[in-house]
């Protein structure tokens, strides 16, 4: 803050100094105008680093603004719930195409597809034969039936 009014100061001193050393005439005129812009630049300078720093902040580690971040974590948020619900559905398909009857397809926090069924082992077998191909991260609670 000190070295902006330093240098305003100097700026309208120079002004001063350019003034009085000119004579009158066209050339004075001229001259007062480009001191006065730079005048103007130097007091207005504050504002256009409150500006750049302000951007400066909002810019991560590499050089990307935080909203777009915010917004590409939401689009991923959305492709992941997408996945998730599409990895049930084929849960659910393997289940009711080998005929299992009770059975639930829910979606863990960690990743993992839970499927909960009530069926026999051959069945049982069946079912982990045919999920180890169409799912990789899946857990399988199996309660026996009789048959």
């Amino acid at each position: 803050m000190t070295s902006w009014i330093v240098s305003v100061c100097g700026i309208a001193l120079l002004s001063v100094l350019v003034d009085v050393i000119l004579p009158d005439g066209k050339t004075q005129k001229y001259v007062q105008a480009v001191v006065g812009v730079v005048l103007t630049f130097a007091m207005l300078s504050p504002i256009s680093r409150f500006f750049a720093s302000k951007e400066a902040s909002n810019l991560s580690s590499d050089g990307n603004f935080d909203t777009n971040i915010t917004i590409q974590q939401a689009f991923l948020d959305g492709i992941q719930s997408q996945n998730n619900l599409a990895r049930i559905q084929r849960v659910e398909n393997v289940i009711f195409n080998l005929g299992i009857k009770n059975a639930t397809v829910t979606m863990q926090p960690n990743g993992y597809v839970l499927a909960k069924v009530k069926c026999n082992k051959k069945t049982l077998a069946e079912l982990q034969q045919a999920l180890s191909v169409a799912e990789s991260k899946i857990m399988i609670l199996w309660s026996k039936t009789d048959g």
